[in-house]
């Protein structure tokens, strides 16, 4: 009876562990013309060209209708500012919005990235 009790309170302790209120984590790799997309379970970053490689908070949560959505800082040698990005997974494809917040009001950028594609880019001026 004991040996039940713990081993059904172990299994119940397990599965309390993978889940979580907020969604599940992301996990995988989005690449698409000039846009990146990498998340772990210990990390997440996103490369664009001409700037720094953005590290996300660690734990990118996909909410319950398949968004993901975070902010961070672009920084390179000239400027730095704010951008949010937001996108909806859908199989192999990111659907994603990179909106930066500039002295001239919001840029938008629509991005599809997949699982197979290219990150492409182009080149920089340092």
């Amino acid at each position: 009876m004991t040996r039940t009790f713990v081993c059904s309170s172990l299994a119940v302790l397990l599965s309390l562990g993978c889940t979580d209120s907020l969604g599940p984590k992301v996990m995988g790799h989005w690449t698409g013309p000039g846009i990146e997309f990498t998340s772990t379970f210990v990390t997440s970053e996103l490369r664009l060209p001409c700037v720094e490689t953005v590290r996300v908070v660690p734990g990118v949560r996909l909410g319950a209708d398949r968004r993901i959505q975070f902010s961070g800082t672009l920084t390179n040698h000239w400027f730095s500012t704010p951008f949010t990005f937001s996108g909806e997974a859908r199989g192999d494809t990111l659907r994603a919005t990179l909106v930066t917040n500039t002295d001239r009001g919001p840029v938008s950028q629509d991005y599809v990235l997949t699982t197979d594609g290219e990150f492409g880019g182009w080149g920089c001026v340092q």
